[in-house]
Order: C-alpha cells, then structure tokens, then sequence
C-alpha cells in the first residue's frame, strides 16, 4: 500500500541531480530497512542504464542480508529523448552540455540480472502498465508465506477521573441538599406524586 502511494505521488522533478547510479541507490535502500529482518523487498523502477557502475555488487550485498529486488525497465531498447513538462504541457527533450538531445536506452540485460540476483522478478512496463501489478501480487506471496505480524495496542485509562469527579458531586449533595430550599420545594416537575 505505502508503495502504490508513493508511486502515484513520484515524478521526475524529486531528483534535484540528473544520472544514474542504480548501485548508490540499492545501497540506499537497503541500508533504510535497519535491524529489521522480516520481508524486505526493493523495488526498482529504472531504464537500466547506470553511470557508476557496482549494480550487481550491492545487488548481491542486499540479497544476502535477505532482501528481495524487483526491477520494471522503463523505455526503450532503441532509446527515446527524455521529455521536458511545464506543468502539463511538453516543451521539449532534455538536452547535455554540448545542446545534444540526450537519448535514454532501455538495458534490459542488467535489469534481470539485479532480479535474478535479488531473488527477485523483472518485468517490462509498457504504455498500459507500468509492471506493479505483477510485482505486488509477487510480494504478497512473499508476505503470507515469510512472516505473520502481530499488532497490539495499549490503552490509558482515564476514567477515574470522571468517576472521582462524580463521587465528590454525590458527596457534596449528601451534606448540602440534605434539606430542600424552599424553591425548591415549589417546583413540582410531576406533579403530586
């Protein structure tokens, strides 16, 4: 659940610096899980290519500390320009320091190799699916097989204040209402009974 939510909120406007280190960022992840050993899986949403290399490295270092990798290959295997929005609305491709359109290639040959070290699966997105549905139902059988969670909730009593509060009014009327104003002793709410 907090995936899909965090994937309908992602764009590409998060990332303040350009490129690809799909290493750094296996390391990142994996080291965000802590102590916890129960289910852990990364799911990595990429066109392939890096530019600092130790993909398979960090892939292998967080498959032994037992966590899962998935990855979907955004793109295309013959490249694409990388578009540029204003909002909404296109105004161009993203360019390098010479004015080059910069062409982003799917690698979809080190995508199943990060999976299959990670334990994990490779899917290809395409216009109509980005590949999450495939990979959620994969986790849940990951997450009914490998753990049962337990939730437990701690309650604070607070009513012995109410109850204090409506002994010391009983009291009061004990010994202060003990005979009837005369008033009081008018107001006939139902009549003579």
């Amino acid at each position: 659940m907090l995936l899909q939510n965090f994937c309908q909120h992602c764009d590409t406007n998060m990332v303040p610096t350009q490129g690809t280190a799909i290493g750094d960022a296996l390391k990142l992840a994996a080291s965000s899980f802590g102590e916890s050993k129960h289910n852990r899986a990364i799911v990595l949403i990429t066109d392939g290519e890096d530019h600092e290399g130790q993909v398979l490295e960090q892939a292998e270092a967080a498959a032994k500390s037992g966590i899962y990798i998935y990855t979907i290959g955004m793109g295309l295997a013959e490249g694409a320009p990388i578009p540029v929005f204003a909002g909404d609305i296109q105004t161009g491709y993203k360019k390098d320091r010479d004015g080059n359109t910069i062409i982003s290639r799917l690698d979809e040959t080190i995508l199943k190799q990060i999976a299959d070290v990670g334990k994990g699966m490779y899917v290809r997105a395409n216009n109509s699916d980005a590949g999450l549905n495939q990979v959620f139902n994969d986790l849940d059988k990951i997450e009914k097989s490998d753990i049962e969670s337990k939730q437990f909730s701690d309650y604070e009593s607070r009513f012995q204040y109410f109850v204090a509060l409506a002994l010391f009014i009983l009291i009061i009327d004990l010994f202060v209402f003990e005979r009837k104003t005369r008033w009081i002793k008018n107001i006939k709410l139902f009549g003579n009974i």
